[in-house]
């Protein structure tokens, strides 16, 4: 017997609490001994240990037998899982019987345990190709965590039963044993897992995950001295909080609390590094943590409410996310990747930038605030609905938390350069593919340059791209040059998204294709601008040999020179790399 089973079964035998007889089925008898389990059956001991007394999760069905190799089913399964994080579960009732791999989906999403969607050759079964791509990650996820083995020659066989001895396997692999009362010392190897209200863990050890179960409801745990190997799983705990104190330093948590706020308290002298929320999880953060992952949609986190609390970094990938900034709280810096993200807090202090990369529907209303957006971004507002910045555009609020209408080019955008490197795809004469530097084009004449994925291509500002003809010449006189596009496809839709007045300091694409049509037909095409108020500038030479000291610029609304589509001959003017 290893020292970690002795510490589980001595354990087992001090826990005060037992669990409620309204948890049993109604025709079931817990056994210490059944017929049908010898004790030299594989599954001897984890049926012993997870069918009688206080671990009793899964009992036998009254009449001395157990039914160790009967197909689990779904009711059951979901009844021994609430079991072990401590929920009231309500009787036991008949339903389909589970595969392997449904059962593989139901444990990892109960117990949080990390999916696995993309396993190496070495960590594949040999029939990885009949295991479903809906359960794939999470079969891959208990077998990175040892949990489930092959059934011999590495086969998982996903659409095989699974069985009531394989779940106490599985309990038997993952689980050191159940926090019903205060601890303090020990070592657990596997998951430790607290079920009430109340729980004190002082200078305990888990090599696992310490999973803080549904069953504390909300009440309270508190954490004293306690190390944690893998994760703290947060699923239960309210405003009277879960508890760090006394130098308990946690690497990764997760919160997943949903209803009512759980309140995580971290007291000087302890520390979480990587705290990440799950989707509808309500957090409440007092203390220090170095960084928030909130992954998961529709979470709501709420930082420094009422004492002193700050966040160093914060990453939201999770839509429909609400983070607020309460008046002790202090936020370092923030990445939004996600659409309809809020980020509140009238008296919340935001001391780095706000990066929006990606997403729409983006509110920011904390003071004093940097807001970068990037490219791939949609517009950034204030709780009252004025822009900060748009696509391309940095800005800021102001003490109140509003738009202070200030946004200037940031100069760069996600996956796309500067506007110093901008390059002119284009096709030659002979239809040969090239491309050249705005700052070093001879001219933009449309004879010569044309998109480049579209060959013999022109728009005609009616129904689109039309072919030439043989005959057919592309002449300058004949087409006017209406501006930029970001792809050749947009190129093609002739979709403009810098027009021939845009400055070329605000292009944040990396490559822009010139798009030209028929003469007069510029109310066909279709012009996406980001400026709201039409002053685009261009900037120009005079001649295409002409020495950049004689570089000028133009508004649209100037009076000393009006541009217009017509003004801007290709033969004359293009685009300067800064």
């Amino acid at each position: 017997m290893t020292k970690t089973k002795t510490i589980k079964r001595l354990f087992a035998l001090v826990l005060a609490v037992v669990m409620a007889a309204a948890l049993l089925p109604a025709t079931t008898l817990a056994a210490s001994t059944y017929t049908d389990v010898k004790e030299k059956d594989w599954f001897y001991t984890p049926v012993t240990e997870w069918s009688t007394g206080t671990n009793a999760i899964l009992e036998g069905y009254g009449n001395g037998l157990f039914g160790p190799n009967d197909a689990i089913k779904s009711a059951d399964l979901n009844i021994i899982l609430q079991r072990i994080l401590g929920e009231t579960t309500s009787v036991w009732s008949d339903s389909a019987s589970l595969t392997r791999e449904e059962a593989a989906k139901l444990i990892c999403e109960a117990l949080k345990i990390e999916t696995v969607a993309s396993p190496t050759t070495s960590q594949k079964f040999a029939d990885d190709s009949s295991i479903s791509s809906s359960y794939r990650e999470y079969v891959y996820g208990l077998k990175a965590r040892g949990y489930v083995q092959g059934q011999g020659n590495n086969i998982f066989a996903p659409k095989s039963k699974f069985t009531r001895a394989e779940v106490l396997q599985i309990v038997y692999n993952c689980i050191s044993g159940f926090a019903d009362s205060s601890i303090s010392g020990g070592t657990y190897d596997q998951d430790l897992v607290v079920r009430r209200s109340g729980v004190t863990l002082t200078n305990v050890t888990v090599r696992g995950d310490l999973i803080i179960g549904q069953g504390v409801g909300s009440g309270d745990v508190t954490l004293d001295g306690v190390s944690v190997s893998k994760r703290l799983i947060i699923l239960g705990g309210g405003s009277n909080s879960v508890t760090l104190t006394g130098s308990t330093r946690i690497s990764n948590a997760v919160s997943g609390k949903t209803g009512t706020a759980v309140h995580i308290r971290v007291l000087s002298g302890s520390s979480i590094t990587n705290l990440t929320t799950l989707a509808s999880s309500n957090t409440i953060i007092t203390g220090s943590v170095t960084s928030i992952d909130a992954s998961g949609a529709n979470s709501t986190i709420s930082i420094g409410a009422n004492s002193s609390s700050s966040v160093s970094a914060l990453t939201v990938t999770g839509a429909g996310t609400t983070v607020t900034i309460g008046s002790y709280g202090t936020l370092g810096s923030g990445t939004i990747s996600a659409n309809n993200v809020s980020l509140l807090g009238t008296s919340g202090t935001v001391t780095g930038t706000i990066t929006v990369s990606v997403g729409t529907g983006v509110i920011v209303g904390t003071p004093n605030t940097t807001v970068k957006v990037l490219t791939n971004a949609g517009t950034v507002k204030d709780r009252s609905g004025n822009t900060i910045a748009s696509a391309g555009y940095t800005g800021t609020t102001d003490g109140s938390g509003y738009s202070n209408d200030d946004a200037t080019s940031s100069g760069g955008s996600s996956g796309s350069s500067s506007s110093g490197s901008v390059t002119l795809y284009y096709r030659d004469k002979n239809d040969a593919t090239s491309s050249k530097s705005s700052g070093t084009l001879s001219s933009l004449s449309p004879s010569s340059y044309y998109p480049k994925a579209t060959s013999n291509h022109y728009w005609d500002g009616d129904d689109g791209y039309a072919t030439l003809e043989n005959d057919e010449k592309f002449s300058a006189q004949d087409y006017d040059f209406y501006g930029w596009a970001t792809s050749a496809t947009k190129a093609k839709n002739g979709e403009v998204n810098y027009e021939s007045g845009t400055s070329v300091s605000y292009v944040d694409y990396s490559s822009l294709y010139a798009v030209w049509g028929p003469e007069d037909a510029e109310d066909e095409v279709y012009y996406n601008l980001y400026d709201d108020d039409d002053v685009l500038t261009l900037y120009y030479r005079a001649s295409s040999t002409a020495s950049s000291t004689t570089e000028q610029t133009a508004s649209s609304s100037s009076t000393s020179r009006k541009l217009s589509y017509y003004d801007l001959d290709p033969d004359d003017y293009y685009p300067l790399s800064t």
